[in-house]
């Protein structure tokens, strides 16, 4: 494997009022960055992680 390149930030996971996550503005905020962006550091602990689920995990590694 080569060496990452680039802009490969943490992206921050949104959460709506009820504190479950909300896929569409997290949809969102990945479309808007991929424009600028080489990767994404997804499930790390800037986007809160260790307070998600392991379902909510799953969700947003697949996605």
């Amino acid at each position: 494997m080569g060496a990452f390149k680039g802009i490969i930030p943490p992206v921050l996971t949104t959460f709506d009022s009820e504190g479950k996550i909300d896929e569409k503005r997290y949809l969102n905020l990945i479309d808007f960055l991929s424009k600028k962006i080489q990767g994404l550091l997804v499930c790390g602990t800037y986007g809160s992680c260790p307070l998600m689920t392991v379902n909510e995990r799953k969700l947003r590694n697949f996605q």
